[in-house]
């Protein structure tokens, strides 16, 4: 079943075509890896159908809804979750308090329910608590719960970043360089996560450079160059095919 699908999206920078003419799909509960060589247009596509960039054109559906141009806040709450290469955690917030922030629709973000509600919001703040440190516990990282995340290892602070995206209830996950400057037994704990969440039912699309980690984990690979989509299927097909190859690492072909 598609759970999202790009239509012909595009997207300029002055005369600069970031994305063009960008279309593909993502099935439900499975790990798509975006692959190019840099400038392909990798991350931009992840700002789009965040809502952190708005598209020039086409279409991005989310369960058969239109997305496009939505504002970052209600692409969360309609179940899209990203991390970032820079995590942008809040680092003099504890542990708990990054994953608790996370969490959608509190009634304690509304100065009216405190005043109106006052159990309630307390009833609901309780169970929070609850559903951040089982998050936590899930990414094991609970016996940190109350320390700074600035204190955290990189590792640990990667992790938190996981953590938080679980917190959001959404069933996507974009996930740019998890693995990124991580040492081999972190490297490890991230790889087995991200399985993990897709047996739970969840969906991952990342972006990754690691070719290793994207031969291990990918069920399917789109590979993109200078904004476009130049192919996509199983993963030894994509990895071992020489013309995409030298694409990847430079060695175009010289054009007639």
């Amino acid at each position: 079943m598609t759970l999202l699908a790009l239509k012909s999206v595009c997207k300029s920078f002055g005369g600069l075509r970031a994305v063009k003419q960008c279309s593909f799909n993502i099935d439900a509960e499975t790990i798509v890896c975006l692959i190019g060589p840099n400038g392909a247009g990798k991350t931009t596509i992840f700002n789009l159908i965040t809502g952190f960039l708005k598209a020039d054109n086409g279409a991005i559906l989310y369960h058969n809804k239109n997305i496009t141009n939505l504002e970052p806040h209600e692409v969360v709450r309609r179940g899209i979750s990203r991390s970032w290469q820079g995590l942008r955690l809040f680092h003099k917030m504890t542990v708990l308090g990054n994953v608790l922030l996370a969490i959608q629709n509190q009634r304690g973000e509304h100065m009216w329910e405190i005043f109106v509600n006052p159990l309630k919001v307390a009833r609901e703040n309780k169970e929070n608590q609850r559903k951040a440190l089982a998050c936590l516990e899930r990414v094991g990282l609970i016996k940190k719960a109350n320390i700074l995340a600035g204190a955290l290892s990189f590792g640990e602070q990667k992790l938190l970043s996981i953590a938080r995206l679980v917190s959001s209830g959404g069933d996507l996950f974009l996930l740019d360089e998890p693995i990124a400057g991580l040492d081999p037994r972190s490297a490890n704990e991230m790889n087995s996560l991200i399985k993990a969440l897709v047996k739970e039912g969840k969906t991952i699309c990342l972006v990754e450079h690691n070719l290793e980690l994207v031969r291990d984990l990918s069920d399917h690979i789109i590979f993109l160059d200078r904004g476009q989509v130049v192919a996509e299927g199983a993963v030894a097909e994509i990895l071992n095919n020489p013309h995409l190859a030298n694409i990847y690492f430079g060695k175009r072909e010289k054009e007639a």
